[in-house]
């Protein structure tokens, strides 16, 4: 954060709290967070919660190198393959969404948790809305507390309209996964993989070069919508840049599919979730999971990593594998 703005929050906060509270507040909001705050980000998040932080609506052509706290609407024209970096161990995923509006273009770099937006709920075509969001590097990133919402999802072509060269978004139900099919290139074997996709007007062979284990990730009657295929020879051809969204499992007895539309902690270690209308109870790894962390932070209740997540987990799809105990739902695995 810079220095000005976090020296303009400052001095909207002290327009309410005379100078030794707010030092008392300050202090304790970095003890709350294990000091892992520093003194802006503090003033931000006591900014937030004091109804202080001005979200300004801007277009693409006005984005200038470090402005911050914005918001935007644009439409999504293409989302990339997700790349994974390690170093020390520890890995870190990232995708970049090119998007666009009336007045120009940009990229919008998402970062681990925040590409989870991009399964289910925003895709090609869809016009968005991007708050809190600051550019860094020429490219917009969303801020501590920014959020990704779908204004208006994008259309789709039905299967009976599909015209030979064109590249098209089609939504529809899995009919039928083929076998793997082995052939040579280069003198070496590599593998495609094929199922068949029918939406009501017509049914089509989808066939996937690039990536083909993610067809491993279906099941017939899974809901999918797949991003920029070419249709050539009747068929749908997916590459590096199509994308395979599954918007809805198909249905099994002990797997619940739904997003979340409630959250809440429990006790020390247990999370509630209201999945769809029912009620999931988590423990353990599975409530950090859930919360998409991997290890909770010492003197770091779950309570608090709730309070910061929670605005970015609901609306979120999710699908758990479960039990039934004592009239309660048990989340054994999220799943995939």
């Amino acid at each position: 954060m810079h220095l000005s703005r976090s020296k303009e929050y400052e001095q909207l906060l002290l327009a309410k709290y005379p100078a030794p509270d707010l030092e008392n507040k300050i202090t304790e909001k970095v003890t709350d967070f294990s000091g892992l705050l520093t003194r802006e980000a503090a003033l931000f998040i006591l900014a937030k919660e004091n109804d202080l932080v001005k979200e300004e609506t801007v277009k693409l052509a006005e984005l200038k190198e470090a402005m911050r706290n914005f918001n935007i609407q644009a439409t999504v024209e293409r989302i990339f393959p997700i790349q994974v970096f390690e170093k020390s161990g520890k890995k870190t995923k990232s995708c970049r969404v090119f998007i666009t509006d009336a007045t120009g273009s940009s990229t919008l770099v998402l970062w681990n948790e925040s590409i989870n937006l991009l399964s289910g709920m925003v895709g090609a075509n869809d016009l968005v809305e991007i708050k809190g969001a600051y550019v860094r590097g020429g490219e917009i990133h969303l801020g501590f507390n920014g959020n990704i919402t779908v204004l208006e999802h994008g259309t789709v072509t039905p299967l009976a309209e599909l015209k030979q060269g064109g590249f098209y978004n089609i939504r529809g139900k899995v009919a039928e996964i083929y076998p793997e099919y082995f052939y040579m290139r280069n003198d070496k074997e590599n593998v495609m993989r094929s199922f068949e996709i029918s939406d009501g007007t017509a049914q089509g062979r989808v066939v996937v070069w690039n990536e083909p284990e993610r067809v491993k990730e279906l099941a017939e009657n899974d809901e999918v919508k797949l991003e920029n295929a070419l249709f050539k020879n009747n068929e749908l051809h997916l590459s590096a840049n199509s994308r395979i969204v599954i918007l809805i499992k198909a249905k099994r007895a002990d797997i619940l599919n739904g997003n979340i539309e409630d959250i809440a902690v429990k006790g020390t270690d247990e999370v509630v979730a209201k999945i769809g209308d029912k009620t999931v109870f988590f423990t353990g790894k599975l409530s950090l999971q859930l919360l998409k962390i991997m290890v909770l932070p010492p003197d770091i209740g779950l309570d608090t990593v709730l309070s910061l997540k929670k605005d970015k987990l609901l609306g979120t799809p999710v699908a758990v594998r479960f039990k039934k105990q004592d009239e309660k739902l048990i989340a054994l695995e999220l799943v995939e």
